[in-house]
């Protein structure tokens, strides 16, 4: 190895040594399953795949880490954004990071509705237990689109027990009405 070499390997080694004394290190920056918290306060590079910010939002979200949660989610409909499921995500952890639905929140739940209007049943049900839990945190298009998925699920035989769930225990009268009327 020449001089130039060793030299590079060693400051090479040190700048690794140094990231991991701190905590954060090449492999946690690159590995498939990232940890979220070396991701508090920091910018998401923009090289990632998919996959890799679902999990990074999926990892966050578990340890509760909704700000992290939120922008792994972002850059997740960045890389699909035909995906309904990567805007509920994005709805999730912007509701729980701004403590409520706000507007980044519903702009994703209704960029989901807009994607794919009638998604898979368990699709369905998210929505409308997401909407049911902010009820009146929801602009009149979101309750609308909410009762129209529990409609559509009304016609899915395999959706009875849900809905008849939702039917016991839905407080708000729109929703509770719109589930036993599908029993």
């Amino acid at each position: 190895m020449t001089m130039g070499r060793q030299r590079l390997a060693f400051i090479t080694l040190f700048a690794l040594g140094a990231l991991g004394a701190g905590g954060l290190s090449i492999s946690n920056l690159m590995s498939p399953n990232p940890a979220p918290q070396n991701w508090i306060g920091r910018d998401l590079p923009d090289d990632r795949s998919a996959r890799w910010y679902r999990t990074l939002g999926e990892n966050a979200a578990t340890a509760q880490l909704w700000d992290v949660a939120a922008k792994a989610a972002r850059q997740e409909t960045k890389a699909t954004p035909q995906q309904s499921a990567s805007w509920q995500r994005l709805a999730l952890a912007a509701t729980n990071a701004a403590g409520r639905p706000d507007r980044e929140a519903l702009s994703a739940l209704l960029e989901a509705y807009e994607v794919t209007p009638f998604p898979a049943p368990h699709h369905m049900q998210w929505r409308v237990e997401f909407a049911a839990a902010h009820w009146r945190a929801m602009p009149d298009i979101v309750q609308e689109k909410t009762l129209t998925q529990i409609r559509v699920l009304g016609n899915i035989g395999e959706a009875w027990d849900l809905r008849n769930r939702w039917c016991e225990r839905f407080e708000a009268k729109a929703l509770k009405d719109a589930a036993c009327e599908t029993l």
